[in-house]
């Protein structure tokens, strides 16, 4: 007589293990995407600041231009 439990348990190991597969795929594409989004925020910044050295530096080379 068959029984169906060893059935039941390949199963349910192989959706385990796609489940954890997908979970591990989500979590490299997480990580990539907050990388990204830290980088386009650096770089905003730094343009940022560079834009008011540039602003300062404009200032004081030309101080009759702020009149």
């Amino acid at each position: 007589m068959l029984t169906i439990n060893p059935l039941i348990h390949q199963l349910k190991t192989l959706i385990q293990h796609a489940r954890n597969q997908a979970y591990r795929a989500v979590d490299t594409i997480q990580l990539q995407t907050d990388w990204q989004i830290g980088q386009h925020i650096v770089q905003f910044a730094s343009g940022l600041s560079n834009s008011r050295r540039t602003a300062s530096r404009m200032k004081l080379n030309n101080p009759t231009h702020n009149l």
